[in-house]
């Protein structure tokens, strides 16, 4: 994963070490909460299909108020990264605390989910700001891809190690284990030095979100990639909000099997991750992402027919479905990061960030409320078929979208 003399070289600067480990040590404790806070839902709580989309919609939303505002604000408060995991500790502490006092009520986990969501936005977008300030100019990209394999492989070990908390110790002992992630996070990022000492230019604090909103929109590369990142992430928070409920309730699995299930998504991701990553120069970018539309919903569609023909035995066409899901996916993220960042002048990457990031993950909360709903209505086996469909069906957007037509990855520029 980091083999190379190039990465070897990046994990010798003290700072990056600190940066990484602090962001592995964040991106577990967030995967841990995103498949908790559902999974108590549905275990402790017995909450319905619509609730449970409600919890998982609660941990999405705040991107929606937020995204544009921490677009700026990322470049006013370097500490930023510390105080995003203080107020997730401080959040999940007050969840355990009040747990013993009056046990919980569902309405405690929709707060708790927003307070953990709305930190979420604000790190995401500062961490992606920091990194030019704590490695050089040279080693940025090597440092992004350094820090995509942390999220693959937290996506795998995530849900999983939750899982396991949940059904061995339960939610409290569970959620103390995480706030302790989420601290130790904290504490690596308060050790960097170079990122706590840096001032806005002049010339970036000119970029307003006005500007950022007009770029994307303005630019149709930047605007398909945008509006297909924001379908795909409706739809696969769906499909997860109904695999939830499916895989717990109406096979009766276990919480660790369920984690193991979803986390192999994230080994898919992790594989593709580092295949793509050697391969990228012989592929053509717009034949790359839509194979990789194609075959991550046909994966997720040919899993769920055939888990529901064999009934207790569908956590295994489930997970060999998310391998296969999570790999193409890699293929589209891969290509489709790497032209966000080619297209946008450096003076204009913050606020474009913030804008993609709203539209982009702007859509989720409504994907995990769709997913409750159709699971309540049309049942969880059935609905699982509905959405991996629509995923196929969004293979289609691409025949008429330039991402498709892209050859390489000079082609945006004259695009854009």
């Amino acid at each position: 994963m980091l083999g190379s003399s190039g990465s070897i070289a990046l994990l010798r600067s003290r700072e990056f070490r600190r940066l990484w480990a602090g962001d592995a040590a964040t991106r577990l404790g967030y995967q841990a909460t995103n498949f908790s806070l559902p999974m108590v839902a549905v275990t402790v709580l017995h909450a319905n299909a619509f609730q449970v989309g409600t919890v998982s919609a609660a941990i999405s939303a705040p991107v929606v108020a937020l995204a544009l505002l921490a677009g700026r604000v990322t470049r006013r408060l370097p500490s930023l990264l510390v105080a995003c995991n203080v107020v997730r500790v401080s959040a999940l502490g007050i969840l355990i605390a009040v747990n013993a006092i009056t046990g919980l009520r569902l309405a405690y986990l929709v707060v708790v989910a927003v307070i953990v969501g709305s930190a979420t936005v604000f790190y995401d977008i500062g961490c992606q700001t920091i990194i030019p300030q704590v490695v050089s100019t040279t080693m940025v990209v090597r440092a992004v891809a350094a820090l995509q394999a942390v999220l693959s492989v937290t996506q795998l070990t995530g849900p999983a190690i939750a899982g396991f908390l949940l059904g061995e110790t339960g939610p409290s002992i569970a959620v103390a284990c995480i706030a302790a992630v989420f601290a130790f996070g904290a504490m690596n990022f308060s050790l960097l030095r170079s990122a706590n000492h840096d001032v806005p230019k002049e010339s970036d604090t000119r970029i307003t979100v006005t500007d950022g909103l007009r770029f994307v929109f303005r630019t149709p590369v930047v605007r398909s990639i945008c509006t297909l990142t924001g379908l795909l992430n409706l739809q696969q928070q769906a499909y997860l909000t109904v695999f939830t409920i499916y895989l717990v309730r109406t096979l009766g699995v276990s919480t660790g099997v369920a984690g193991m299930v979803l986390g192999a998504g994230a080994l898919g991701a992790l594989i593709g991750s580092l295949t793509i990553g050697e391969l990228a120069d012989r592929l053509r970018p717009g034949a790359a992402i839509s194979a990789g539309v194609t075959v991550a919903g046909a994966a997720l569609f040919l899993a769920g027919l055939v888990g529901i023909s064999i009934g207790k035995q569908a956590p295994i066409a489930l997970a060999a479905g998310f391998v296969v899901n999570g790999f193409a996916q890699a293929c589209c993220n891969v290509f489709m990061v790497g032209l966000r960042q080619v297209v946008p002048p450096p003076e204009f990457r913050p606020a474009v960030n913030a804008t993609s990031r709203l539209a982009s993950y702007g859509p989720i909360p409504i994907g995990a409320l769709i997913g409750g709903s159709l699971a309540g209505v049309a049942g969880s086996a059935h609905a699982l078929l509905l959405v991996s469909g629509a995923m196929v069906l969004t293979s289609l957007y691409l025949f008429r979208s330039p991402l498709g037509r892209i050859r390489t990855m000079a082609d945006p520029a004259a695009v854009g």
